[in-house]
């Protein structure tokens, strides 16, 4: 079997080192990632050594069953192995790992340099199109991470081009170009918005910063030493069997007998994928309308460090975190101006600011017109977008559907795309079990066999 992995970064090296650890038999592995270094992608490509994980050491193995061995590698022993380490250094990990799983592979592994611009389907497989040409595989695995985020509305016409707006944090070339007095403006409150912070602050700028949400929520901050403990038995009940709106009940109740909400939330964490898979449709709407917000900032927690610099800006006045909706950003004479509705107020207020940055988070909506390969993948049938907006339908065995619900064989789908089937699908416990289930499903289809089924893998917590 001919496998083609669209994508490069940490799922594309998490799905490449199960095909190895697993000796599934193939004949061949080309990965389409336009960046020269596979297995950094967005996550951990950043130079910088003062970003730091988001989470400790402990947890981020490459491995289900080893999820101590990046702490390993780094030579962490005792309460060391629950520190946050930079990013830089899990690159490094990753690197590593990388290259010992192509010494062990026993099929050939290709990197091609270049974008996947198509997929389309042929007799027997697939056909992908890319600059430097068009080749035929059995299988194909998008492992491409999250789609980029849509276009802002309040984004006046023109502005994405205009150097003091940055759309992208990750992509431009923004921070050489910013002066240590500039008033930089950012959109979204989260972790992202945290990581330019420190970037800001890395680059020499000391101008004011105000961070403007709907909310004006900051992420929470991680326990300094962790305290593991078991599911109490009434929330694992209420898990089981209530509706949503029953179980937040029993939950907040829980977190308010609790000693740290932190400890309660983090025994929950193996059982995420259970509580969304139940949910019904209607309770998924709910859930993302009312319930989102707090989740994204009480699960997906910064760094004590990270925190520690937050809180230092905002003593000292140099962040401010304004709650309100974007109306507009508009280009004026030597600013750019951004209109807000300030939260509970009827009126409008506006920001002068130098510079304009964009840190909403992440896309996961599939949409047509947005990227030339998912394009493909629609306009041939090959796909469905999530009826939610979260990454691709998809199935437990992680293959996508096609717009009538239908598998479609030899086609599947890993991280981020992943959100609608399991919601939590873009840190690195959701993703390695995927990509261990994943490659349970190619070595049986590579054995010409029908794969084992997923569910139990795929649900399972780390």
């Amino acid at each position: 079997m001919r496998l083609a992995i669209i994508g490069g970064g940490f799922s594309a090296v998490c799905v490449l080192h199960q095909l190895v650890k697993q000796h599934v038999p193939l004949q061949s592995v080309s990965v389409y990632e336009p960046r020269r270094q596979p297995g950094e992608g967005v996550a951990y490509g950043d130079a910088s050594e003062t970003l730091l994980l988001n989470t400790r050491a402990a947890a981020m193995g490459l491995c289900p069953d080893q999820p101590g061995a990046f702490a390993d590698w780094a030579g962490l022993g005792g309460e060391a192995r629950h520190a946050f380490l930079p990013r830089r250094r899990y690159a490094a990990y990753l690197r590593g790992c990388l290259r010992q799983d192509l010494l062990d592979a026993r099929f050939a592994v290709e990197f091609r340099h270049q974008r996947a611009d198509a997929v389309s389907r042929v007799q027997g497989g697939f056909r992908i199109a890319s600059a430097g040409g068009t080749d035929a595989f059995d299988a194909v695995v998008l492992a491409t991470g999250a789609p980029r985020p849509a276009p802002l509305a309040a984004v006046e016409p023109g502005l994405p081009g205009d150097p003091r707006y940055v759309d992208d944090v990750w992509s431009e070339d923004w921070l050489g170009r910013v002066q240590p007095d500039e008033h930089v403006v950012v959109l979204g409150t989260g972790l992202t918005m945290v990581d330019q912070l420190q970037r800001l602050r890395d680059a020499g700028h000391r101008g004011p910063v105000t961070a403007l949400s709907r909310r004006g929520q900051l992420p929470q901050v991680h326990a300094a030493h962790p305290h593991p403990q078991a599911l109490a038995p009434a929330l694992a009940d209420a898990l089981a069997s209530q509706p949503l709106r029953a179980f937040v009940r029993t939950l907040r109740a829980q977190v308010a007998a609790s000693d740290d909400w932190r400890d309660l939330l983090d025994a929950l964490r193996p059982h995420h994928r259970a509580l969304w898979s139940r949910l019904r449709p209607a309770e998924r709407r709910a859930f993302l309308r009312h319930l989102r917000p707090w989740w994204d900032t009480h699960r997906h927690r910064m760094a004590p460090e990270a925190h520690a610099l937050v809180q230092q800006a905002i003593d000292e006045g140099r962040l401010r975190i304004v709650a309100g909706s974007v109306l507009a950003v508009q280009a004026a004479m030597d600013r750019l101006l951004v209109r807000f509705r300030p939260r509970g107020s009827a009126g409008g207020s506006t920001l002068e600011a130098d510079r304009v940055l964009r840190a909403t988070g992440f896309g996961f909506a599939v949409e047509s017109g947005r990227d030339p390969l998912f394009d493909s993948l629609l306009q041939a049938g090959l796909l469905a977008p999530d009826p939610l907006g979260l990454g691709v339908s998809a199935d437990a065995a992680c293959r996508v559907l096609d717009p009538r619900g239908r598998a479609v064989e030899g086609l599947h789908a890993v991280g981020p795309l992943l959100a609608g089937r399991w919601w939590e699908a873009t840190a690195v416990p959701d993703i390695r079990i995927d990509a261990q289930a994943l490659a349970r499903a190619l070595a049986g289809q590579a054995s010409g066999a029908a794969g084992p089924a997923c569910d139990t893998a795929c649900e399972a917590g780390p």
